[in-house]
């Protein structure tokens, strides 16, 4: 009688321990299945938010405009050398370039959309113009620049193009004159937003001084002087830019 009581109560703590183990163990079971879902959900949704988008950014074509003092030389100023470079980099939360990101890499690295030497008959043959042009085929170009970016960065208005430009072009008194080569005193930055945008142009209006001359020697030596040239001759050199959000 006694084994039979001793059983009867060794059954009933049984099932009050596995009544009180199971449901515990199927509640843990349940909470770490629903916080996987909604972690899961929340990377996902990150995700979609923080898609790459690509953008092609092109230097159209480049303008020069007639010395301020004449405009007998402007055709034979259409020769140009310079470099103009491009990088993209993220803004922080103030709208300043965020120092501790590294700008960000384009499609097989590029940056550079004009480099002519200066030497050895090496030039390039800008647009020629009477007057200041802004007028720009955007089917026409010198070269483009592909990069992919975060999407929402750029809805926030945080990416943009650093354009570094320095140019050079020729220029000469009259048509009897010989040429001179007159230089940009000092390079120059602008900044470009890349926008939700299909497409925007941009221009960048640089000048040439005509107290300043370049040369460069055989072997790649570039000698920089100042010229005592007339001050006024200069040219004002527009270049065109695009940006293209691609498909």
């Amino acid at each position: 009688m006694k084994k039979t009581i001793t059983l009867v109560a060794f059954l009933c703590f049984q099932m009050m321990f596995w009544a009180q183990l199971v449901p515990t163990k199927v509640k843990a079971l349940e909470t770490k299945k629903i916080i996987k879902t909604e972690v899961g959900k929340k990377d996902k949704d990150d995700a979609a938010k923080d898609q790459l988008v690509s953008y092609e950014f092109s230097l159209n074509s480049i303008a020069i405009a007639e010395a301020s003092r004449n405009t007998i030389d402007n055709n034979d100023c259409r020769q140009t050398w310079g470099e103009v470079n491009v990088t993209f980099r993220e803004l922080d939360a103030n709208g300043e370039i965020n120092v501790n990101v590294p700008p960000i890499k384009t499609d097989l690295n590029q940056k550079n959309l004009f480099d002519i030497f200066a030497g050895d008959n090496a030039f390039h043959r800008s647009n020629s113009y009477y007057g200041d042009n802004r007028e720009v085929d955007s089917n026409n170009y010198i070269k483009r620049i592909s990069v992919r970016v975060s999407e929402k960065l750029v809805k926030e208005r945080r990416i943009v193009a650093v354009v570094e430009c320095v140019m050079k072009n020729a220029h000469k008194d009259n048509d009897f004159a010989s040429f001179d080569h007159l230089r940009m005193t000092e390079k120059k930055i602008v900044y470009f937003y890349l926008e939700d945008i299909p497409s925007k142009e941009e221009v960048m209006l640089v000048k040439t001084d005509g107290y300043y001359s370049v040369y460069t020697a055989r072997g790649g030596t570039v000698v920089s002087s100042a010229y005592q040239g007339n001050p006024d001759d200069s040219h004002r050199i527009w270049l065109f830019f695009t940006v293209k959000k691609k498909s």
